[in-house]
């Protein structure tokens, strides 16, 4: 695997690596809701926490590769995205997410990288938003808003869509306590289709239900096809935890 591949695979990590899942089959006769209440239902159900802390097992492949691996991740609300990327028990690379920048530890090459979000996002045509970021990697909804969405009742929950000439969302809800089931992402200028999808809903200690298995699709000129797989365990709320980034000083920087 190359430096190149590497970097790249760790970005989408950590810049999609949220997203939605598999809906509660056998929902049987589901009561008609407006939009706007649905979306204040799924607000409301949001996972609420200053601090994340979570392990996650991860499968990602795209064109060129395929890796397997673990990550830890750990989340300060409105400050930092941290993420600690293992394989065979090795950390084989370290990243630090803020508000405006990326750091990127690429322990396999002794190599850094710091780039700010704006780079991310023309280079790799990827959603570079630090807040965006931050809710998926919660496993929370993302409604951007400009559009009123249109809501069709079907026998597993809700299914909500907006479309404007630039993108096209579709969220489907779960009847039953209003979590997402997935979230599918169409750009058609830019040739861009993101599905994420999030399911195995459990109680935090806190009592917060927390999804712990999301799946994730991408195909873009950009990318090719990805996939990626994460399967969260020992998730903690609300408890601080260590965000070291120190970058070796015989390390050289990425061009």
């Amino acid at each position: 695997m190359n430096r190149s591949s590497i970097f790249f695979a760790i970005l989408v990590l950590i810049l999609v690596a949220g997203g939605c899942g598999s809906a509660k089959k056998g929902t049987k006769n589901v009561k008609e809701r407006s939009a706007e209440f649905i979306m204040q239902q799924v607000a409301e159900n949001q996972v609420r926490a200053d601090w994340l802390d979570a392990r996650a097992r991860i499968s990602y492949a795209d064109e060129d590769m395929s890796v397997r691996g673990t990550a830890l991740i750990r989340i300060q609300r409105d400050s930092l995205v941290w993420m600690s990327v293992r394989k065979l028990g090795f950390e084989v690379a370290r990243v630090q997410v803020t508000p405006d920048s990326v750091y990127v530890i690429d322990r396999i090459n002794n190599e850094y990288g710091i780039f700010d979000l704006g780079y991310i996002q023309s280079s790799y045509n990827l959603p570079a938003d630090f807040q965006l970021l931050q809710t998926i990697l919660m496993g929370n909804a993302w409604f951007p808003g400009t559009v009123r969405p249109t809501v069709e009742t079907t026998t597993e929950g809700y299914t909500l869509s907006e479309k404007s000439p630039l993108r096209s969302l579709t969220y489907r809800v779960r009847s039953g306590d209003f979590r997402l089931a997935a979230i599918s992402i169409d750009e058609p200028v830019a040739e861009r289709s993101v599905q994420l999808q999030l399911s195995d809903y459990q109680p935090t200690a806190d009592n917060q239900l927390f999804a712990y298995f999301r799946t994730f699709n991408i195909t873009s000129p950009e990318t090719g096809s990805i996939s990626m797989d994460m399967e969260f365990s020992e998730v903690t709320l609300n408890q601080p935890k260590s965000t070291r980034f120190e970058i070796p000083e015989r390390y050289t920087r990425m061009e």
